[in-house]
């Protein structure tokens, strides 16, 4: 009797859910998506801005979350959205979609879809599948706007660049996120007996070859003009067996150009004048560097 008992109820259980499941298929919610646009504002060579216009063919209103799915593999990702709360029956509403991580953004060439779920009655409703490509822009995220958590180095960095650092014992090296376009490189508390490798902090992407850069700089301290200067402020560009090292200084008011080489790379260092803890915009010419080597 007992073993009766348990069969039936069992069997009872999987009529309910797959009676359950039925209903919630036949009860979508009749609600029309469409994506009108996509942007990459940022520079990530992502999709972080989707404009889409919804409209609510309830006879309720209706409170929409939204999500975009990618295909490969299938996921779920929660975007955030600017646009009306709350959507009566028949009313018509353009929203602006935008990740809340930039792991959730979607990759260019990436198939994906828009769901809209009423947060009162959890009902869903589906948009077609968008596939779009966007322009790259020569450095992903180049005004760190985009942060994410690095599991590797156990760092908050910005996305889409590497953090490299080198430091030993009690030596520091770190980065920090100061607003959403500047970000701090900083080392202190240096060994004054160690060998080997720099106390170094600093960020890396790999990118095509640049005819010329600009990049906006703070430097907090100057680079002496030598070929092996014992600190310095600045930016690398490495290339197989050659490197330019663009180096902030203000021991001189004109730019200066050294070379070397060491063991098996070609340097070019070269010093650019810049005012010490003050903003300063700087562009150099790479390519002309670049044939120097």
């Amino acid at each position: 009797m007992k073993r009766r008992n348990v069969n039936v109820l069992i069997i009872s259980s999987i009529c309910v859910i797959l009676l359950l499941s039925t209903f919630i298929n036949n009860n979508k919610l009749n609600v029309d998506i469409k994506v009108v646009e996509v942007r990459d504002d940022d520079k990530l060579y992502r999709i972080t801005n989707i404009t889409v216009i919804v409209k609510n063919n309830e006879d309720f209103a209706i409170e929409p979350l939204f999500f975009v799915v990618s295909q490969d593999p299938i996921t779920y990702k929660v975007w955030e959205f600017i646009g009306k709360k709350t959507l009566k029956p028949g009313e018509m509403c353009v929203y602006h979609l935008y990740p809340i991580s930039a792991y959730s953004s979607i990759k260019p060439g990436e198939t994906f879809y828009i769901v809209v779920v009423d947060k009162k009655t959890m009902l869903k409703a589906y948009s077609e599948k968008y596939k779009f490509n966007i322009i790259f822009a020569g450095v992903q995220n180049p005004r760190f706007k985009w942060w994410v958590y690095d599991s590797v180095t156990n760092t908050y960095k910005p996305f889409a660049w590497w953090y490299v650092r080198n430091k030993y014992g009690e030596e520091i090296a770190g980065l920090e996120k100061v607003n959403d376009s500047v970000v701090k490189l900083y080392v202190s508390n240096l060994n004054p007996t160690r060998t080997g490798n720099w106390l170094m902090s600093g960020l890396q992407q790999t990118i095509s070859f640049p005819e010329v850069i600009i990049v906006r700089v703070k430097p907090t301290f100057s680079t002496p003009i030598n070929l092996y200067p014992k600190k310095l402020s600045g930016i690398e560009i490495a290339d197989r067996d050659k490197r330019i090292w663009i180096l902030f200084t203000n021991y001189t008011d004109h730019s200066i150009i050294l070379r070397k080489i060491s063991g098996n790379y070609y340097y070019v260092l070269y010093f650019v004048p810049v005012k010490i803890n003050e903003w300063n915009l700087v562009k150099v010419n790479i390519k002309a560097l670049y044939d120097m080597l």
